[in-house]
């Protein structure tokens, strides 16, 4: 149990400096205290309700946004009794519990305490979530494995993650794994049926591996807001010139490889940027229009900014291998602001100025 006399430091936290708390409620209070303040702070970037919850540094970096977690939970039946068998400091469970009566585990006494407060009235245990959902049949499972070692450093083998995601009961009528959307399709595809690269604010977030009686199989993208989705396609062609105008594709759309869906080419070697002549209105591609092409001299690139009163303000690059900061530094100019896009061709580099359309 929290001390409440850490909770009184908590609550003066922000009128008393750190020596004045520690004299007042004594060092260990006064240095969770700052702590809780620093990470509240740092939480804004992922819960609304930041000001009001518990945290540690590292299931903070973990948890999932709030955003996201309502895309998670709103894949469950409303009202359904969902198992947070890995539930952390309770970022997915606050979403859950909002659609049904949903139970957490978590084997941190400290976090399963956090998650509490986080998460008042919801059913929080200081429990294997694994041999809870082993033994019990429990038709809705949500896994978040952990993904680090004890050190904090991330961990590389699926198999090291704490549970490892091959032990979490799939048979069930829908269970949802969060893991790293760096793993190979061939081991997903071992997870689940259904695999999600989740985009957010122009990330990718996760990979969600989905099994179940209802799902619908395959690789997709899903945008954790909108939840549009798009099914995998392969992208059949390329070019080496851009067109009017160059797309840049959402992360998670790329991860999907599920580009093909709009039939327009791969521009060069550089997986996500596509190229057409007219624009597409897509939440999957960001668009510019293409003012000037060179195929590698920065000398004609700058002259043409200084004819045109432009000044690039951001370089853009998929696998180009160029230091950004370098290049705009080279190509110091003054007026209006375009963005640079630079692709490979095989071991060239080519350039493109561009003003972003949508």
């Amino acid at each position: 149990m929290i001390p409440p006399a850490w909770f009184d430091a908590l609550a003066e936290a922000d009128k008393l400096s750190p020596k004045q708390l520690a004299k007042k409620y004594g060092d260990e209070a006064a240095r969770w205290a700052s702590l809780q303040v620093d990470l509240r702070k740092k939480a804004k970037a992922k819960f609304a309700a930041a000001d009001s919850m518990l945290f540690d540094r590292e299931a903070l970096e973990q948890a999932t946004h709030e955003s996201v977690a309502i895309y998670h939970a709103a894949k469950f039946p409303q009202g359904a009794a969902v198992v947070d068998m890995t539930v952390g400091i309770g970022a997915d469970l606050i979403a859950l519990t909002k659609r049904g009566p949903s139970i957490g585990f978590e084997l941190d006494a400290t976090r399963a305490e956090y998650a509490r407060h986080n998460c008042p009235g919801a059913d929080v245990r200081n429990e294997d979530g694994l041999a809870f959902v082993q033994i019990n049949d429990s038709p809705y499972i949500w896994a978040d494995p952990d993904r680090r070692d004890s050190a904090g450093k991330r961990l590389n083998d699926p198999s090291a993650y704490e549970p490892d995601p091959t032990s979490i009961p799939r048979d069930r009528e829908l269970t949802g794994i969060k893991l790293s959307p760096l793993l190979f399709d061939e081991y997903l595809e071992t997870i689940g049926d259904r695999i999600e690269f989740v985009s957010y604010r122009g990330e990718c977030r996760e990979a969600i591996a989905w099994s179940g009686n209802s799902v619908e199989p395959g690789f997709f993208c899903v945008d954790a807001e909108s939840h549009e989705t798009l099914p995998r396609f392969e992208i059949e062609d390329a070019v080496n010139d851009a067109y009017e105008v160059i797309f840049d594709s959402d992360p998670a759309a790329v991860r999907a490889h599920a580009l093909g869906n709009f039939g327009l080419p791969q521009l060069g070697d550089s997986p996500g940027y596509l190229t057409g002549e007219t624009t597409l209105n897509s939440p999957w591609l960001r668009a510019y229009e293409v003012l000037y092409k060179e195929s590698g001299d920065l000398k004609r690139i700058k002259e043409f900014l200084r004819k045109n009163n432009l000044r690039v303000f951001e370089v853009k690059q998929r696998g180009a291998g160029i230091d950004p900061p370098t290049i705009i530094k080279q190509l110091k100019t003054d007026g209006d602001p375009v963005s640079l896009i630079a692709w490979k061709v095989e071991k060239s580099v080519r350039y493109a100025v561009c003003k972003r359309l949508i």
